[in-house]
């Protein structure tokens, strides 16, 4: 690396008021668009085009199979750059290589040059920066595989100035409605957008009006589709491993799911797909089982104790939250919950409670510190009226916490959900540790 050595007082103040000034860029809000991504990184020397990838777009599942993927090539002996979003406390988070995440000496490296190639018509975002500092910072350090998941959205997203090896849509459901609009077709067609002329497909979708829309994106970008149960799947064995089935007899039996919930069957059968199609041949299925067995997504499921019982689940969306309670259900059955929730202003409040409400549950209701964060006066009172469910509104988070711990009944389990803001307030709770407030 060309960073300097400095003093640990100067290196962690010139980290700080880099990410201070990175987190301030969140206030022009977001800009979807290519224009700008692409002059900073022809600026920068194209360091997307000296890298293979992998592109990862859906509405829900894109971290988990991403950082699935990236394990696996990692335990393939492959040099792994994985760029994800949002982080949970930390913005390192985002940005790492064989599950190492970015120094802060090396934040403060990527921005700056960075910031020296922010020259075009207009200013780059905050989400453009990190995409921008994740390609350079992966072809300085020979990442031979970078797997990189989209931040809103796919066609305008700033991460979709990559040819990749292959592209993944995950699942489509309604979300960020305001910026890709408000029917299945419509979010589908986004999303469908980080499609490539000749780039292999592999979705998890099963929805049919929006795989008629990925089937169309693909026949006209001549791209090979593998869809899931149709091309490949993962069934559960006797024994409660997992086996994989796909085309031209494909099979790895024995495999290990170390993520939390079912919905993880489909996510860790795209990641094996994927794979399979890099045709790459340091990957095995000795690899692969490998891989997923090292494999972690913190705030998906997480257990941070279990005496008691707590766990977090970013879950901000409909079939998010439908997905946790599935979960919930199945593996704490007749389990009485506590659930702590917080969540942003611009989501789907009815629909996304409305499993939640059907548990019967304790509720405290509280909010991140995101300026996106609904108030949890307005959002206790909206619980009232929508469910008649009566909460407990405490607005800060810790607080919220120590209420919930003080006041369980010995058999009742702990959730906190709504936003991965609040996980990530929450885990910093947890550990101790500061929290970066991610921009909005």
């Amino acid at each position: 690396m060309n960073s300097t050595t400095k003093s640990p007082t100067n290196s962690n103040q010139a980290y700080y008021k880099c990410i201070q000034t990175l987190f301030s860029l969140g206030r022009f809000g977001i800009k979807p668009g290519l224009e700008t991504i692409r002059h900073l990184l022809e600026k920068l020397g194209s360091p997307e085009k000296k890298i293979k990838s992998v592109h990862i777009a859906g509405t829900n599942g894109k971290g988990s199979t991403a950082s699935s993927i990236a394990s696996i090539l990692s335990a393939s002996g492959i040099k792994t750059g994985l760029f994800t979003s949002p982080h949970l406390i930390r913005f390192n988070e985002r940005i790492s290589i064989n599950g190492e995440h970015i120094s802060d000496s090396e934040v403060v490296e990527f921005y700056e040059k960075v910031k020296q190639a922010d020259t075009g018509e207009r200013p780059a975002t905050f989400f453009e920066y990190a995409t921008a500092m994740a390609f350079c910072f992966f072809a300085e350090n020979g990442v031979e595989y970078a797997v990189i998941e989209t931040g809103m959205g796919g066609r305008l997203d700033a991460t979709n100035t990559i040819t990749p090896c292959a592209s993944i849509i995950t699942t489509i459901s309604k979300d960020h409605e305001s910026f890709l609009g408000n029917t299945i077709s419509s979010i589908a067609s986004d999303k469908s957008g980080i499609i490539k002329t000749g780039v292999p497909v592999i979705t998890g979708v099963r929805n049919r009006e929006a795989l008629k829309v990925i089937e169309n994106e693909a026949e006209g970008s001549n791209s090979f589709l593998l869809k899931i149960d149709t091309d490949f799947s993962l069934i559960r064995s006797p024994d409660s491993s997992y086996y994989y089935k796909g085309n031209n007899n494909d099979f790895i039996g024995n495999i290990e799911i170390r993520l939390n919930g079912d919905h993880q069957i489909d996510n860790t059968a795209l990641c094996i797909a994927a794979c399979n199609i890099l045709k790459d041949q340091r990957i095995t299925k000795n690899s692969i089982r490998n891989g997923l067995k090292l494999v972690s997504w913190p705030g998906r499921l997480e257990y941070v104790s279990k005496n008691p019982f707590i766990i977090l689940d970013g879950a901000h969306n409909p079939e998010a939250t439908e997905k946790l309670c599935t979960y919930l259900k199945t593996m704490h059955r007749d389990k009485p919950v506590l659930f702590i929730i917080g969540m942003m202003k611009d989501k789907d409040h009815t629909q996304s409670l409305k499993p939640i409400a059907g548990l019967n549950p304790r509720i405290i209701i509280t909010e991140s510190k995101s300026l996106r964060a609904e108030k949890a006066e307005e959002l206790g009172s909206f619980l009232k009226e929508s469910f008649g469910i009566t909460s407990t509104v405490i607005p800060d988070l810790p607080e919220a916490i120590k209420k919930g711990l003080s006041t369980k009944n010995p058999e009742e389990i702990i959730c906190i959900t709504g936003s991965l803001y609040i996980v990530g307030e929450a885990k910093a709770f947890f550990n101790n540790t500061d929290f970066q407030t991610a921009p909005n």
